[in-house]
């Protein structure tokens, strides 16, 4: 008996949004390596027009320079994770793992936490702290994140608490001084705005400047992946170069054998016709022998 429930269907807005921010919990789930996997640009749009998505809007999203450029215009007091990424043809061997730590601590200036698990480099600012960078190599490809959180609301709320102090303090001398609580609560007021404004201000460039940082950071990182790729041999070319080697070493050992069999050969048929003129002048002999017994008789 088929059932009487139907499966919910999304609307073609849902499913974008669904799509969206199943994007963003996969960055940071541990399931994701599980499944992920690299795609031609034609199996990528065959599957995003299954889910609803136009092969333009696909076209126009690989050609967007989505890892550089300048900071996207948000809000700088809300949480935030910037998150930027790119992909390089070729794996990163261990042996290069060296020069990519040192792009990121010469722009952090830090010398940070590096942690490297199969072919995967992570480093961080200390521990316990989210990776800022991960290099990934997997199935002939590696791949870079340089990820960063920052919550500016929250910077503001722990220096607007810090503010209070100093308008409590100017309240208090003034009051001392005058004796007069309206000029000392209006003194404190003012100096408690003075201060929240200069915190604010403090806050908002310091998320500007770490957003700044980041994308720095990514140049930087990038760059050094991409010159120690180039330093990598091409592996098709390198198995190439190495039969030929191997077909040569072949060639060589064949000839060699060839020449110590044609010296064996030699050797034999020189045995041989010495075998034969031997036998030859035994005959001689036995029959020169047998001519004088009979000429003796």
């Amino acid at each position: 008996m088929a059932s009487t429930f139907r499966e919910r269907r999304f609307s073609p807005p849902e499913v974008r949004r669904i799509l969206r921010s199943a994007a963003a919990i996969a960055e940071t789930s541990a399931d994701t390596g599980d499944v992920e996997q690299p795609l031609t640009e034609g199996e990528l749009t065959r599957r995003a027009a299954e889910l609803g998505l136009p092969a333009s809007a696909v076209r126009r999203a690989i050609g967007a320079p989505s890892s550089h450029g300048p900071p996207p215009a948000v809000p700088w007091f809300r949480p935030r994770t910037v998150l930027l990424e790119e992909e390089f043809p070729g794996e990163l061997p261990a042996e290069r793992h060296e020069e990519i730590v040192e792009a990121i601590r010469s722009e952090a200036r830090l010398p940070g936490r590096t942690e490297v698990i199969g072919k995967t480099l992570a480093w961080s600012a200390g521990p316990g702290v989210h990776p800022l960078v991960t290099v990934r190599s997997k199935e002939g490809r590696t791949s870079l994140h340089v990820q960063d959180r920052l919550n500016g609301a929250g910077l503001l709320l722990a220096f607007s608490l810090l503010s209070v102090f100093p308008g409590l303090m100017t309240g208090a001398a003034v009051m001392d001084i005058s004796h007069r609580p309206l000029i000392a609560f209006v003194s404190g007021a003012v100096t408690f705005l003075v201060a929240l404004v200069m915190s604010t201000l403090f806050v908002r460039r310091t998320v500007r400047r770490r957003d700044a940082f980041v994308h720095r950071v990514q140049e930087k990182v990038s760059a050094a992946v991409r010159g120690a790729l180039r330093k990598v041999p091409d592996a098709p070319a390198a198995a190439g170069r190495a039969r030929i080697a191997g077909a040569e070493s072949e060639a060589e050992s064949e000839g060699e054998s060839e020449k110590e069999s044609a010296t064996v050969a030699d050797s034999l048929s020189e045995a041989n016709t010495e075998a034969e003129a031997e036998a030859e002048s035994a005959a001689e002999a036995e029959a020169e022998a047998d001519a004088e017994s009979r000429g003796a008789r």
